[in-house]
C-alpha cells in the first residue's frame, strides 16, 4: 500500500511550467500573493537557447500534509510570468530512501535532475529494488554528488509518471565521469529499463 511506504510529515509540492520570463524575474513582489512558493527553490532548465523562446521553470518546496492549497492560488499569482503548461504535482516522500552526503543543503548553482519513471505494474518491486540496492549507492560514488530522495505521486494536473527521484549534483560534469558511465549502464539497469511505460527526465540548476 501506499500509505504504508511514505512518511507522513510533509508532502512535496512541485510547480512546473514554461515561460518567456527570466528567473530574475521571479521577485518577491510577484510571489508576495503566496508564501508558499517564497520559500520553495526556484529551478531553471540547463538549456543554453530555445528555439521557442520558452524556458521550463520549476518550484519545489515541502508543505504539510495533509496538504492545504488551492491550484487555483498558484495560477494566479503566476499569472504575471505568463506561465503556459503549468502543472502542479504533490508527491509523498518514500520512506528509508533519502541519501545525501554530510551537511547536505542545495546550494545555488547545483544540477537537480528530476527523474519520473512508472514501471510496468508487474515489475514495480523489481524497480524499487534496483533504485535501492544498485542504483543509488553507485550514484554515491560518482563526482559531485550530493543527495538522491526519492517519492511517489499523489496528485498531477496531468499524466505524470508515478515514480520521481531527485537528484542533487554539485556541478553537471559529474555526467561525463566514468563512474556515472558505469551506474547508468549496467545489466540490471537495462533489463528495469525495458519495463518502463512512462517516463520523464529534467535537468535544472537552482537559482536561489
Amino acid at each position: 500500500m501506499i500509505s504504508e511506504s511514505l512518511d507522513d510529515e510533509s508532502v512535496l509540492l512541485i510547480v512546473l511550467g514554461r515561460t518567456e520570463a527570466h528567473t530574475s524575474d521571479l521577485c518577491e513582489e510577484v510571489l508576495d500573493g503566496l508564501s508558499l512558493l517564497k520559500e520553495s527553490l526556484i529551478l531553471n532548465d540547463t538549456a543554453e537557447s530555445h528555439v521557442s523562446g520558452l524556458r521550463n521553470i520549476a518550484f519545489i518546496c515541502n508543505i504539510p500534509s495533509p496538504p492545504s492549497f488551492k491550484r487555483e492560488c498558484i495560477i494566479k499569482t503566476l499569472e504575471p510570468l505568463r506561465f503556459t503548461e503549468l502543472d502542479c504535482r504533490l508527491y509523498g516522500r518514500m520512506s528509508n530512501t533519502d541519501h545525501a552526503t554530510p551537511s547536505f543543503l542545495i546550494r545555488t548553482s547545483d544540477t537537480i535532475v528530476m527523474n519520473s519513471m512508472t514501471p510496468d505494474v508487474n515489475m514495480e518491486d523489481s524497480f524499487n529494488e534496483w533504485y535501492s540496492e544498485e542504483h543509488i549507492p553507485l550514484l554515491q560514488c560518482v563526482p559531485f554528488w550530493r543527495s538522491s530522495a526519492r517519492y511517489i505521486l499523489l496528485s498531477s494536473d496531468h499524466d505524470a509518471p508515478r515514480y520521481l527521484a531527485l537528484h542533487v549534483w554539485s556541478d553537471k560534469s559529474a555526467f561525463t565521469t566514468l563512474e556515472y558511465e558505469e551506474a547508468v549502464n549496467t545489466p540490471w539497469r537495462t533489463r528495469v529499463m525495458e519495463t518502463i511505460v512512462h517516463r520523464e527526465r529534467r535537468v535544472f540548476w537552482c537559482v536561489n
